[in-house]
């Protein structure tokens, strides 16, 4: 007993530090899809916004110069040709002045006059970039010529689409990671699964071996015992049919006979559970041999035991089974019912054809039940909570 529960012991697989473990991965991995996604987000941003004061440079150095940059002409010339040239990437230009009026424009449908920014970043869509350059003289300040017109900023609004790539570059991540996650997951439940499995049947070949070498070791005890057993519980009868009924001893002897009996019976399930039993397939009656069952354990349980009863669903119940092997079943499983059960209480049996290869006994009595215990122990040989089980 105690090696079987080593060996139960060590069959437990960690499973739940295995999950934890799968799930501070698959928390990394998610971190780290969500940190890649906004970074290339921001390196989206960051290259449009690149691409537009290259763009803005380009743009004040084709105006530059004393006297060019208040030409309202040289412009308009510098921007139509910005636009014709970077057309790719590049949707409208806005010039205006200090005081937000338009001053010149290119591929903006706008007309001259006041612009107010709040107002032209609503028109801007999702797949805009808007771009504010400021136009600074060397002390910082709005830069304009007193002459014609005084540019203070540039407004470019640039197709968003040109750095899509690095968006799709974060998708692709997050999918991925997607992926692995699933892919992380299907097979770690199916490896605990695979493991469990391995070590249940570990388990289960120990305990077969151990039951092996039990079954062995009882046979042979059981051979020693019943002779030497049987000659006792014949020499106490011979006494007591010796002395007198109203001897003192009688009761005594009574109990030796009784003990010796229930010895007996114990070393029989022990030699019935050694030995191999072979199996002999014959078409029988369910309801009659319930019912020879039935007579059988009447006979032997006085008025005061449990009350049994058959019910079945139809007359005749015809099975194909091992005879032999079915009635010592159910004398077991009602013998059972009926210890468990208090004095007058009552042991229903109840038969019922399920089709024409099945068939269901059920064997219902008035005990406590089996309250905690696993289910499984009750397979286990000679497993009882009785204390003369």
């Amino acid at each position: 007993m105690v090696k079987e529960e080593r060996v139960q012991h060590n069959a437990e697989f960690p499973s739940r530090i295995v999950f934890l473990l799968i799930g501070a991965i698959s928390v990394a991995l998610i971190l780290s899809a969500g940190h890649s996604y906004f970074t290339l987000k921001e390196l989206r941003t960051e290259y449009l916004e690149n691409r537009a004061r290259d763009i803005a440079k380009t743009l004040s150095q084709s105006a530059g110069g004393r006297g060019r940059r208040s030409s309202q002409l040289l412009w308009e010339q510098a921007i139509e040709g910005v636009l014709e040239e970077r057309s790719e990437s590049l949707r409208f230009v806005v010039l205006v002045d200090h005081e937000d009026n338009i001053l010149a424009q290119a591929g903006f449908e706008g007309v001259a006059g006041p612009l107010e920014l709040a107002a032209f970043e609503e028109q801007i869509s999702s797949d805009e970039y808007l771009y504010v350059h400021e136009m600074t003289g060397g002390g910082g300040g709005p830069w304009w010529e007193a002459d014609r017109i005084r540019v203070s900023r540039i407004l470019l609004v640039l197709d968003a689409a040109e750095a899509d790539f690095l968006l799709r570059q974060a998708y692709v991540h997050i999918v991925v990671a997607g992926i692995a996650l699933l892919a992380l997951w299907v097979l770690s439940f199916y490896l605990v699964r695979t493991v469990r499995r391995f070590l249940g049947l570990k388990v289960q070949e120990e305990s077969e071996r151990h039951l092996a070498s039990l079954g062995r070791m009882s046979a042979t005890l059981a051979h020693e015992i019943r002779n030497p057993l049987g000659a006792m519980k014949g020499l106490t009868q011979v006494v007591r049919e010796e002395l007198p009924p109203e001897h003192a001893t009688q009761a005594m002897l009574k109990t030796v006979v009784e003990e010796a009996r229930r010895l007996e019976g114990l070393v029989t399930d022990l030699l019935s559970f050694a030995r191999t039993r072979q199996i002999h397939l014959s078409e029988f009656d369910l309801i009659a041999l319930t019912e020879e069952v039935v007579a059988l354990i009447q006979q032997e349980t006085d008025d005061t035991e449990a009350i049994l009863s058959v019910s079945s669903s139809s007359e005749a119940i015809s099975i194909m089974s091992d005879r032999d092997g079915l009635e010592q079943v159910l004398l077991n499983v009602v013998r059972n019912a009926i210890e468990a059960s208090s004095k007058g209480g009552e042991v229903v049996i109840n038969l019922q054809a399920k089709n024409e290869k099945e068939a269901v006994i059920t064997v219902k009595d008035q005990g406590e039940g089996i309250g905690d215990t696993d289910p499984e122990e009750l397979f286990q040989p000679f497993k009882t909570t009785k204390a003369r089980g």
